[in-house]
């Protein structure tokens, strides 16, 4: 298997036309650290099995789960894992009060891949992408057309996005004009 790593999304300061104000502007995520270091190989353990038994695990190159919680389970509560990565969108903390200087940073789009390899959902039991457009929201098991179809609506959403914000600012300039 080959290592995944995603690209880092353009932030709204790379993006050629955007100008967004210092306390909203994001730094694109970091890409993924590599599962293993080059050359080490997959690692790989003694799993105990709930009722008794065990079982040898290998986990796949682009494996980052910690695995701590996997001794004494069932056998398909296993999950190999790649890093999580997510865009954050700051937002103006509304806890903190009307006009508050703080912003919170929420996690939006996080997409990792997975592999549940003892899953008798055949969508799981082979590598797939989960997707969680904002937090507590899974898309479920992605194939990889699954997810182009998401990033294509994403894409055509940001192009109306701009669309909207030329017209915001023809707005702006036309205001009490009107």
């Amino acid at each position: 298997m080959s290592t995944v790593v995603p690209e880092a999304a353009p932030t709204p300061s790379s993006v050629a036309d955007a100008t967004v104000p210092a306390q909203l502007a994001v730094p694109a995520p970091a890409a993924p650290p590599p599962a293993s270091s080059p050359g080490s190989g997959p690692r790989t353990w003694v799993r105990k099995i709930h009722g008794g038994g065990q079982v040898t695990e290998s986990c796949p190159s682009w494996c980052t789960a910690p695995h701590q919680n996997d001794q004494g389970g069932l056998l398909d509560d296993l999950a190999h894992q790649s890093p999580e990565v997510s865009a954050r969108l700051v937002m103006p903390d509304w806890s903190a009060g009307v006009g508050g200087q703080q912003t919170v940073a929420m996690p939006v789009l996080a997409v990792r891949i997975q592999v549940d390899p003892y899953s008798e959902d055949p969508r799981r039991s082979v590598p797939f992408a989960s997707v969680w457009p904002w937090e507590g929201e899974d898309m479920g098991a992605l194939d990889p057309e699954e997810l182009g179809g998401v990033i294509g609506q994403m894409e055509a959403h940001l192009d109306y996005m701009r669309r909207v914000r030329t017209q915001l600012e023809a707005a702006i300039a036309r205001y009490g004009r009107d």
